[in-house]
Order: C-alpha cells, then structure tokens, then sequence
C-alpha cells in the first residue's frame, strides 16, 4: 500500500513589486511583504549590541520571520554573521528576500528558507536566533494580515517564535515586544523558557528587547 501526504503549497502569485531606498540600502518589496519600519531598526541594533559581545570567529544566525530581509542582510553586509539563514512563511516575503539578498551579492552567506517558524532547522545548530513577532493584538472571528496580527493578546506568534528560538540557538535569543501586547504572560513565558535569564535592552517606551543566554 502506498501513502500519500498531501502538502499545501503557498506560493506568490503576485506580479507587483516596488523598490525602495531606505538609509545606506536599497529594497525590493514583494506583494504584501512587510517593510522596514521602526521596530525593524530597533532590533538591527539590539542584535548589533548582542552581537559586539561574541568573540571574534564564525558565527551564524538564523532570522524567523525575514520579511525583506532587511534585519539579515544589514547583519551579514557588516560582517555581524558569517553565515545566515531568513525563513519566513509568506511565499511573497521569501521572494522579496531572495531578490535582495541576491541584489546585495550576500546569496553565498545567505540562505533564504520557507517555513513555519523555525521548524526546519536542527536543535542547537546556530549561534543566534531574532525575530520582529507580529504583536498587534486582533479578535479570534477576524481575518488579518500574518505580518502584524499577533493573536488575541498580541503574544501568541511570539511565544511560537520563541520556543523554536529556545530549540535551535545555542547563545542568544533577540526579539522584539511592544506594550502593546499582553506583556505579563509574555515575560512569564519567558522567564519559564529562558533558564539561564533575560536582558531588556533599549530605552524606548514602546519598543524593547529580550536577550536569552542559553
């Protein structure tokens, strides 16, 4: 008898893209594709902080939720990551990736990954691991887009996020978080997964940072 798994596949199928100029890079955006925003710059330089304090060697990372690729493709350029690998599940964020990791001639440092959070990489094989979680919090009934809606209270990609995060990274954890989510039961969860302790970096009021030593 012969087995059949039947696999839904998520592609883009949308023709539209734009090119973008943000500070010291250019970006092409795909479709629905999430763009820099604040919060993306925010966590660009908590990784840089988190990053400085490695000692000097190969160190790779691991982005869970790439969107442009804006986050891995500043962290590889400038010599943060030798070797990355961006997964996002949106089939137009992958190709947006893809398009400019190729542009900026990082395709031999970068792989560019489709899938569920970080369900496709090994247990404790890379260094770092950050993501920029969809936090807005949305109502169970509705429908809403999978770059900003984060669940009911705001936590529930997140914590999807950071227990794959907790899976794979053998050093450090960099994520963002925003008031705007229910933060108690975040920061419970989080203290209960992160053993060896959290670190808040950054000094905004809206946007933060947790760092796990694992």
């Amino acid at each position: 008898m012969v087995s059949v798994m039947h696999m839904k596949i998520y592609e883009c199928h949308t023709q539209s893209f734009e090119e973008i100029s943000y500070p010291g890079i250019e970006l092409v955006i795909v479709g629905d594709t999430y763009r820099p925003s604040d919060d993306s710059y925010v966590l660009l330089e908590a990784c840089i902080d988190v990053l400085m304090s490695f000692a000097k060697g190969f160190v790779h990372g691991v982005e869970i939720g790439c969107g442009s690729g804006f986050i891995t493709i500043e962290l590889t350029r400038r010599g943060f990551l030798s070797y990355a690998i961006a997964i996002d599940i949106s089939p137009c964020a992958v190709k947006s990736t893809y398009i400019n990791v190729r542009k900026h001639g990082l395709d031999a440092l970068i792989d560019v990954v489709q899938s569920h959070s970080a369900a496709c990489i090994r247990s404790k094989s890379i260094d770092v691991a950050f993501f920029n979680p969809p936090y807005i919090p949305t109502s169970n009934d509705s429908v809403e887009h999978p770059s900003w809606s984060g669940g009911s209270e705001g936590i529930e990609i997140a914590i999807d996020f950071l227990n794959e995060a907790v899976r794979i990274a053998k050093k450090s954890i960099v994520f963002v978080f925003s008031s705007l989510q229910n933060l108690t039961k975040l920061f419970e969860y989080a203290q209960h997964r992160c053993t060896e302790g959290i670190e808040i970096l950054g000094d905004t009021c809206r946007f933060f940072f947790l760092r796990n030593i694992v």
